[in-house]
C-alpha cells in the first residue's frame, strides 16, 4: 500500500515570474544608486550683461567683493537664506564718492543690519568695507530633486549709478569663504563671479528707453550629500509598489491577495503628504514627482485588475467545473500579462526618468 503526499502547488508562481521580479528589483535598485551618485548638475546660471568697451573707457571702474562669514539660515528647499558677510569695494581715490558706493542692494534681498562703512587707503585706492547681514531668496530650479547639487547666486546691484557711470569689475578671488562655513548636507564645490548690469525696458523694443545699473553675481556651488531625504522619499514607494506586484504571486480571490493590494495602492497614493511635506518650495515638478506619478498608475492598474478578477472569480463561484477551470485558466494567464506589463513599465519608464 502506498501513501499519497499530499502537496500543493502554489498557483501563479514559476521561476520566470520570479526572476523577472528579482531583476526588476536589482534593476530599480541601480538605477536609484544611479540617481544617487550622478548628482545631476542643475543650470541654475543668472547671466549680466556684458558693458562695451567704449563704455568701460569712460566709465569709473570699481572693484567689488564678497567675504561671507556664515549662513544663519540656510534652507535650499525653502528658499530661504540669511547671510553675515562683508562687502568691499575698492577704487582710485577721487573717483567714486561713499555716497554712491554706499547704495548697493542685493536682488531678492532684504538688508537686515548695515554697518557704517570702515574705509582704508591702499596705495593710491581707496578699499570701502560694510558689515552685513541679509535675508534673501534665490533663483533656484529642482527638476532633479531629491538628487542635484545647486549653484547659489547672490546678486549685488546699485541703483544709484549707470552702467555708463560705474563699471563693477572683479574675479572670482574676490568671492571668498570662511574656513568655519558650515552648511548641513551640503558641502561647496566651486564658485565664480560674473560682473556687468542689468537693465529695465520702460519701452518694449526702444531701446533709448532702457536704463541699466552695475550689477555682479557671486555663484557659489554646492554639493547634495542628503542621503536621508533620498531614502525617506524612494524606499516606502517602492516596497509598498513591490508589495503590489507580490499580491499578483497569491492566489485570485483570496484574502491575503486582497489585503496586499488593498494596503500598498492607498498606502502609495496617501504618501503624497510626505513628498509634499519634504519637496522644495516650487511649482515645477522633480523627479520624484514622476516617480510617484508612475507608481501610483502602476498600483491602480493592479487594483483594477485585482477588483475585475475578483469579480469574474465570484460571478463563476456556482458554473459548473469545466467553466471554472476554464476562466481560472484565462485569469492566471491574464495575471502573468498584467505582471510582467507592470516590471516592464516600471523598467522603462524608471530608465527614462533617471536618463532624460
Amino acid at each position: 500500500m502506498t501513501v499519497k503526499k499530499n502537496t500543493k502547488k502554489l498557483p501563479f508562481i514559476d521561476l520566470k515570474q520570479v526572476f523577472a521580479v528579482g531583476i526588476s528589483i536589482l534593476f530599480v535598485s541601480y538605477l536609484l544608486f544611479y540617481q544617487y551618485t550622478n548628482k545631476y548638475n542643475t543650470n541654475e546660471t543668472y547671466n549680466v550683461l556684458q558693458v562695451g568697451e567704449d563704455v568701460k573707457r569712460m566709465a569709473s571702474h570699481v572693484q567689488v567683493g564678497l567675504f561671507v562669514n556664515n549662513f544663519p539660515e540656510f534652507s535650499i528647499y525653502k528658499n530661504r537664506f540669511k547671510m553675515n558677510c562683508v562687502v568691499w569695494f575698492r577704487f582710485p581715490v577721487g573717483t567714486e564718492s561713499l555716497d554712491t558706493i554706499d547704495n548697493f542692494s542685493f536682488q531678492g534681498g532684504t538688508i537686515k543690519t548695515k554697518s557704517k562703512p570702515i574705509v582704508k587707503i591702499i596705495g593710491d585706492d581707496v578699499v570701502v568695507s560694510y558689515k552685513v547681514t541679509v535675508e534673501f531668496v534665490a533663483y533656484l530650479t529642482f527638476k532633479y530633486f531629491p538628487v542635484g547639487n545647486h549653484k547659489l547666486n547672490i546678486i549685488l546691484e546699485n541703483r544709484a549709478a549707470s552702467q555708463n557711470e560705474l563699471v563693477f569689475v572683479g574675479d572670482r578671488d574676490n568671492l571668498r569663504l570662511s574656513d568655519q562655513l558650515l552648511v548641513e548636507s551640503w558641502s561647496v564645490q566651486g564658485k565664480n563671479i560674473k560682473t556687468g548690469y542689468m537693465k529695465s525696458e520702460l519701452e518694449e523694443n526702444n531701446k533709448k528707453m532702457e536704463i541699466g545699473h552695475p550689477s555682479v553675481v557671486f555663484s557659489i556651488k554646492f554639493f547634495n550629500k542628503d542621503f536621508r531625504r533620498f531614502v525617506t522619499l524612494y524606499l516606502p514607494l517602492f516596497l509598498l509598489i513591490f508589495l503590489a506586484v507580490f499580491a499578483l504571486f497569491t492566489e485570485i480571490g483570496s484574502t491575503s491577495r486582497g489585503y496586499m493590494v488593498g494596503t500598498s495602492v492607498p498606502s502609495i497614493i496617501l504618501y503624497r503628504l510626505i513628498i509634499n511635506n519634504l519637496s522644495p518650495v516650487s511649482g515645477e515638478l522633480t523627479k520624484v514627482d514622476y516617480v510617484y506619478f508612475l507608481l501610483v498608475f502602476l498600483s491602480l492598474f493592479i487594483l483594477f485588475f485585482h477588483a475585475y478578477t475578483l469579480f469574474i472569480f465570484r460571478a463563476i463561484k456556482d458554473a459548473p467545473a469545466s467553466v471554472q477551470k476554464k476562466k481560472k485558466l484565462r485569469l492566471r494567464n491574464a495575471n502573468k500579462i498584467v505582471l510582467y506589463s507592470v516590471l516592464l513599465g516600471l523598467a522603462l519608464f524608471m530608465t527614462y526618468i533617471t536618463f532624460f
